[in-house]
């Protein structure tokens, strides 16, 4: 995707700390994801919607390799270390967990670490089901306010062993008769019912906006609360 305001971070080409160092002057937000497939996911709808931003905005992830706490640990270096960097979403998956679970797991962390990051404060400012809000206070040079906004992946409607973005999309291709909903009893995680991630990037460009709004509301709520910054 072509867009003067989003830019892809290359976690393998640019090391994490040099992203960071980069992120103190070119960047207003940076989008943590857990994988290639969320941040191509978080591309699209942008695009999809045609969400605009007045900075310019990271989309990074990992490759699918880092643990949750050392996400979360991304997230708090970056609080740190960008002076300019007003939010720092993160986009993960809810896995074997169930989403409010999950974001507690995750505000746990946040909380049990934050002296080691110079982090004075933590306030929950939302806590909806898949989108969570947080405001992180940095003691660096003063107070300072970063706003972390949170979109946990998964679909528990759907009977699934383990529940990941790809939900969103399998229930978006059940919907316009892409797959057969049959296919949810064959499969443990909903990944394994595409053959690839084009495939699943497709079916957003087949659905309506308001499909999309609607399936996928847990990152569009993360990217509109960037549209604030």
């Amino acid at each position: 995707m072509n867009s003067t305001d989003v830019i892809q971070l290359d976690p393998f080409s640019e090391p994490f700390y040099e992203i960071a160092k980069n992120a103190t002057v070119r960047l207003s937000a940076i989008i943590i994801c857990e994988g290639l497939t969320e941040a191509e996911i978080v591309k699209k709808l942008k695009a999809k919607l045609n969400i605009k931003y007045g900075g310019t905005i990271g989309v990074w992830h990992g490759g699918g390799q880092p643990n949750i706490y050392e996400l979360i640990d991304y997230v708090m270096v970056l609080a740190r270390l960008s002076k300019h960097v007003k939010a720092i979403g993160l986009v993960i998956d809810a896995e074997d967990k169930d989403l409010n679970e999950k974001y507690r797991q995750i505000y746990g962390y946040l909380v049990r670490k934050s002296g080691e990051y110079g982090i004075s404060s933590i306030e929950e400012v939302s806590c909806n089901q898949g989108f969570y809000l947080v405001k992180v206070r940095i003691r660096i040079n003063g107070q300072r306010e970063i706003y972390v906004p949170i979109a946990i992946s998964g679909l528990p409607d759907l009977d699934l062993q383990y529940h990941m973005i790809e939900d969103h999309a399998l229930k978006l291709a059940i919907k316009i008769g892409m797959k057969n909903r049959n296919i949810v009893h064959r499969i443990k995680r909903s990944k394994d019912a595409f053959s690839n991630r084009n495939e699943v990037l497709e079916i957003i460009d087949n659905v309506s906006v308001d499909d999309v709004v609607n399936v996928f509301k847990h990152i569009v709520l993360l990217l509109r609360e960037l549209q604030k910054i």
